[in-house]
């Protein structure tokens, strides 16, 4: 008979306990192995940034108590220069869309040059820190001119500028105006501007009534605005540069080029010294809708292509619960113009079944998620019901 002792030993030996103890040890050795893993991602963790915050700080803040101004620069109607019939839908479309997009909306509608820019400026000074950004849209006449007096203009950057109701002002000095030096409440904020007007050129420097289409002349002068100087153009003969088969033009209304009367003989071919500059600042988004040296369009009922195609893209977005960043909206409105925009012009052959491409220039560091405020998504709570117990 064995003795309890033997009888243990031989369990011991036996295959079932054999596997048993290599099951513990597998166990012992799995647990000291989680540990030390764990006590490595830690000390990782402790020398490594947070990847959460890393991934926070590649957007833009928009959590401030106010999203910020939208200015909108319109013209429709000029002293010299033919009207912009549809101007209207700009107007009626970018403000339904900035404002669900929460954006305090400024409009300066047909003013002189001098009267846009004090208005510029009074903007400029009540920009408030605690909002998200700065957003702006300019719908009007354009062209890429040079204002240097060099007799080899094709060896000269271009500018591009917007008309005003009596003259023309710079685009770049608008942007200026926002940029961190002229606004620092907006500095490390996004500014935005989306501008609906043609990037013709225009050789200002030698003009004659042959060269721009029944004569069109203007001097270089500048005007006292407060502290500052700015650049303006004043039309000195009362004929209007952008006069040509107007009435044919408008019949069509399918594709109006925004400046429909340009002589094409002035959209000179460019050689490869000549270029235009782009008017681009730090955390600045500029978007074209045309490219350099391109005429820009607009229809009844949509207005201009680029507002139009701008305000699809983002109300079909504003109904569903997007999380897309800005510039692949924007990508989006580049496509709907490319492939759904075309002008229906038969009257005027060279302008029919023609096309545009939007551009867009950036300098932003950070990714842009442009949606309406959170207090807009959030159900209001309903009445509180007290308990009859």
């Amino acid at each position: 008979m064995e003795t309890s002792e033997s009888a243990s030993k031989n369990n011991e030996s036996t295959p079932d306990s054999a596997k048993k103890k290599i099951m513990q040890l597998i166990d012992r050795f799995k647990k000291t192995t989680r540990l030390s893993q764990s006590q490595t991602d830690q000390a990782k963790r402790q020398q490594l940034p947070s990847v959460k915050n890393d991934l926070f700080n590649d957007i833009y803040d928009f959590n401030h108590p106010k999203r910020g101004v939208a200015i909108f620069i319109i013209n429709s109607s000029f002293h010299n220069q033919s009207k912009r019939p549809f101007a209207g839908e700009d107007i009626k479309k970018m403000r339904e869309l900035f404002e669900l997009l929460d954006f305090d909306v400024v409009l300066l509608e047909n003013k002189t040059s001098v009267d846009l820019w004090k208005s510029l400026q009074d903007i400029n000074l009540k920009v408030e820190e605690n909002c998200d950004c700065l957003a702006c849209v300019i719908s009007s006449h354009g062209a890429e001119i040079s204002i240097t007096s060099s007799i080899d203009t094709s060896t000269q950057p271009r500018h591009h500028v917007l008309f005003t109701a009596d003259g023309i002002i710079p685009t770049d000095r608008i942007l200026q105006m926002f940029d961190d030096d002229h606004c620092p409440k907006l500095q490390g904020k996004p500014r935005m501007f989306f501008i609906q007007a043609c990037r013709c050129i225009l050789n200002t420097e030698n003009d004659t009534e042959s060269e721009i289409d029944e004569g069109f002349a203007f001097d270089l002068v500048k005007e006292q605005v407060g502290d500052d100087m700015i650049p303006v153009k004043v039309v000195k003969k009362k004929r209007s540069f952008f006069r040509r088969r107007q009435k044919e033009t408008l019949a069509d209304t399918k594709g109006r080029p925004e400046e429909e009367e340009i002589n094409l003989t002035n959209c000179k071919s460019i050689e490869p010294v000549d270029f235009c500059l782009i008017p681009c600042y730090e955390d600045y988004l500029v978007m074209f809708s045309s490219s350099s040296e391109k005429i820009a369009w607009s229809d009844s009922g949509k207005g201009g292509w680029l507002t139009f195609c701008l305000y699809e893209v983002f109300k079909h977005l504003l109904d569903t619960e997007y999380s897309v960043s800005l510039l692949h909206i924007l990508t989006d409105v580049c496509g709907k113009m490319a492939k759904e925009m075309e002008t229906r012009t038969p009257s005027i052959p060279s302008y029919d079944r023609s096309k545009s491409a939007a551009t867009i220039y950036h300098m932003l560091t950070k990714d842009i998620f442009l949606k309406p405020m959170v207090h807009k998504l959030v159900p209001l709570p309903g009445p509180v019901l007290e308990s009859s117990v």
